[in-house]
């Protein structure tokens, strides 16, 4: 009898501590989980029946709790309690709090976690060393695993570009954080230069497209003091600095067109100028597809932590210079070293994408990779091992934009039928042909 009585009592407290719960405003939940510092409300999207700017405290670095805390902006977007979770692993800063085309199709709930070190989510100095992919991912995972407190559905991780890395990345550090990720155009570098963008810029479109793109490159060389004139007009009166020099931004910008002009495909190669085309006019073309931000100190220093990233685990590219002897006299490469921080000499460790690359190969389950053809980041694409249930939706013609909603009914509705495989929810097709 009295271990009825007992038992009957903790239902009682049980039940009466879950009425309490539910009588908390969404606001007054997340301000009760651990870590969290602020909550103040936001109006971004009207898919969403509320919306919140969250920042967590965060450690510095996970093996050592003492080296001090940083705050970490987190962006939840509330649909339903008992609804998905679409969790947006940003890669750099959170771009916006807008639902994304997963979101919708899943009438789920979204959060937007904003990448260690950039914009808002960065102590007073940054040190440079705690930049890695298994703290990033522990910074994610000790943000789900807390609001997995108030959420009680299915979670999905995507991301798109680097944050489509920081997804793979996360993943094969916690792989149980979540049912499913969707990675869109992320690249799965294995060197710190991945000679395979360079033979995807060697093949991508046809002959006659890559050859305009090439003489493009030749004219700005051609014309390099008079583009360097107009240049340094810009940068007074945009307030622009370039510490490499002036000349030498200018040879940056010039090799970084081809790259990117095949990642987003903004203009036809029809479209280019030639030799026709005043200096002003290559100069204007120039600044669109490569942008003289790019390589500006400014730039320089918001990109950083990407860079540094990309020097010392997640790996990029660099420039081919043989085609451009002519100009630049030798044939050797030029790469990224410049961005380094100040006083800091980065080291490129080359077992951190394999690990993850192993992982993908033979542990993960449930991952759907988006990939976009003409995209230049596709040529590091990961292609799945087929030891298990992976999949990669490439569209022919796509660039560094391509989501689902691009590809035909038939393509859509076969990652559909994954995702509501993975996720155990029906998705109604909202994108018209």
């Amino acid at each position: 009898m009295k271990y009825k009585f007992i038992w009957a009592f903790s239902f009682l407290v049980l039940v009466f501590f879950s009425f309490s719960s539910q009588q908390l405003t969404l606001k007054e939940q997340l301000e009760n989980l651990p870590h969290v510092v602020s909550v103040d409300s936001l109006f971004i999207d009207t898919f969403f029946t509320e919306q919140f700017d969250v920042y967590f405290e965060q450690v510095i670095d996970h093996n050592n709790p003492e080296e001090g805390t940083f705050l970490q902006r987190v962006i939840v977007s509330n649909s339903g309690f008992y609804k998905p979770v679409v969790v947006v692993i940003e890669g750099y800063n959170i771009w916006h709090g807008r639902a994304l085309e997963l979101t919708q199709l899943l009438k789920s709930n979204q959060v937007n976690i904003e990448h260690r070190f950039f914009k808002n989510s960065r102590p007073d100095s940054i040190p440079w060393d705690k930049l890695t992919i298994w703290q990033a991912a522990s910074d994610q995972h000790k943000i789900i695993k807390s609001l997995k407190k108030i959420y009680k559905g299915n979670w999905l991780s995507t991301g798109f570009s680097k944050g489509g890395q920081a997804t793979m990345y996360h993943r094969s550090f916690y792989p149980d954080d979540v049912k499913a990720s969707v990675p869109y155009v992320a690249p799965l570098n294995l060197a710190r230069e991945d000679e395979r963008i360079y033979e995807f810029l060697k093949t991508v479109g046809s002959d006659s497209d890559r050859q305009k793109v090439y003489q493009f490159q030749c004219l700005c060389f051609d014309n390099i003091d008079e583009l360097k004139e107009l240049l340094k007009t810009k940068a007074k009166s945009k307030g622009w600095t370039y510490k490499m020099g002036i000349k030498n931004a200018l040879v940056y910008t010039i090799l970084e067109y081809s790259f990117a002009f095949w990642q987003y495909g903004g203009v036809a190669p029809e479209n280019i100028p030639d030799n026709t085309a005043t200096v002003r006019e290559l100069f204007e073309h120039l600044d669109r597809i490569s942008s003289f931000t790019f390589f500006e100190d400014k730039g320089i220093k918001t990109y950083q932590p990407f860079f540094w990233a990309a020097l010392t685990e997640i790996g990029m590219y660099g420039y081919e210079t043989k085609p451009f002897r002519k100009y630049l006299g030798d044939t050797v490469n030029y790469t990224f070293d410049f961005s380094a921080p100040e006083g800091t000499r980065p080291v490129y460790n080359s077992k951190a994408m394999l690990n993850v690359k192993t992982f993908l190969d033979n542990e993960a389950e449930n991952m759907l990779f988006i990939v976009g053809g003409m995209d230049t980041w596709g040529a590091t694409a990961y292609t799945p091992s087929g030891n298990n249930n992976l999949v990669t939706k490439k569209l022919t013609n796509g660039f560094h934009g391509t989501q689902i909603q691009d590809f035909s009914k038939s393509e859509r509705e076969e990652m559909y039928s994954l995702i509501e495989e993975w996720m155990g929810v029906e998705i109604d097709d909202i994108f018209e042909e």
